[in-house]
This record gives structure tokens, C-alpha cells and sequence, in this order.
């Protein structure tokens, strides 16, 4: 409801254009147009994407188990990116880029500089980029960092920037963040993103 007030809002009264509409928001303008058009916004029709299996897909099962595992071990015990890459790959996993990003440039920095002490390009390609960085880009695998678990969420409010954060992956995308952050923010996307499964909580 609230983004449909937002898009008729834009369309009505700032007489934005369609292109504009989408620009602003990242959603497709097909699904504008039958926002604008709709005469009752209480039963608006609703965008669902469609669940496809991806390459990732089979391996699921495995990644959830090593991961839940991990979880009960101590940190220095747990398995490494790497190590989690090489397991799915010995069972014939064939896919081989990854994406993390992130919405800030500090962070960004602090990524590549961590990943460059574990040496991992070899086995796997990694690149760490900006949300707005990647704009337009895909990638198999993708893991958005939330950073923040203290301070305001400027950045998550920004609907256009978050539907990058989370749509960029071809395969999989993981969000890693502080839920319980998450949780105190009232922003719809966020609320939305907390239902979502767990693979893993680390303290």
C-alpha cells in the first residue's frame, strides 16, 4: 500500500512519466502502469516473482547443513567461504562468481583488504563493490552486507537502491546483517526481508 501511494503520488501530482517512475523506484513500468491504472489501491495487483531453480539450487541443502553446523562451533573452527566453494564444487557444482556488496565505499575497502589476506582468487572469483556501483550487473552467487547495527537507515529507505541490493543475484543472494537492527527499523522492505528464512545466526 505504501509504495502504490508513493508511485500515484509521483504520477498525479509530481507528473512524473513512467520512465521517471521506474528510474526513481527500479520497479518494471508495466507494473506502474497497472498501479496508476488500478481504480481501488486496497486490492492493488501484486508483482510476485516467478521461483525458478537456479545452478545454486541443488546444493542448498548442503550449504544450510555446513552452515547451521558451523554455527555450533567455535569461531575459529568454522568453515571459510573457500572451504563451503570447494565442498559444493567436489560434488560438481559449476558455477564460480560471486558478488558482494555492500552501500558503502569504507566498507567496500575493508571487504577487498580482508579477502585479500585469505588469498581466495584462485579458487573462486570474488568482487566487492557498492550497491550503486552495480547497478545494472549479475552475478551467480551474491551476498548484500547490511554494515550498520547502530545509527539510522538512510540507505534502506531508498527503494530503488534496495531492489539492486537484493536482485542482482542470477542464482542466490544472502543477506548478512544484524537482524535484531533490522528488526527495529519501520521500513516495509526491511520488514518484509525479516520473514525471510535463517540460514545461520553467529553472536
Amino acid at each position: 500500500m505504501e509504495m502504490i501511494g508513493k508511485i500515484r503520488r509521483m504520477f498525479y501530482r509530481e507528473h512524473l512519466s513512467l520512465h521517471q517512475i521506474a528510474k526513481r523506484t527500479g520497479l518494471a513500468r508495466n507494473t506502474i502502469r497497472k498501479w496508476i491504472r488500478t481504480p481501488d489501491p486496497v486490492n492493488a495487483p501484486e508483482y510476485e516473482r516467478e521461483s525458478q531453480p537456479g545452478k545454486l539450487t541443488p546444493y542448498h541443502p548442503a550449504l544450510k547443513q555446513a552452515l547451521i553446523a558451523d554455527s555450533y562451533r567455535p569461531k575459529h573452527n568454522r568453515r571459510t567461504a573457500k572451504a563451503l566453494f570447494q565442498q559444493i564444487q567436489a560434488q560438481g557444482y559449476t558455477g564460480s562468481y560471486c558478488q558482494v556488496i555492500t552501500p558503502y565505499r569504507a566498507q567496500c575497502k575493508a571487504l577487498r583488504q580482508a579477502l585479500k589476506k585469505h588469498e581466495v582468487s584462485e579458487a573462486l572469483a570474488i568482487e566487492v563493490d557498492t550497491v550503486d556501483a552495480f547497478q545494472g550487473r549479475q552475478a551467480d552467487i551474491v551476498f548484500f552486507s547490511f554494515v550498520r547495527n547502530t545509527g539510522p537507515a538512510t540507505f534502506y529507505a531508498d527503494d530503488r537502491r534496495m531492489n539492486v541490493a537484493i536482485s542482482r543475484a542470477r542464482d542466490t543472494v544472502y543477506l548478512v546483517g544484524d537482524i535484531a537492527y533490522i528488526k527495529t527499523k519501520q521500513l516495509p522492505v526491511l520488514k518484509a526481508l525479516v520473514e525471510l528464512p535463517v540460514l545461520a545466526e553467529y553472536s
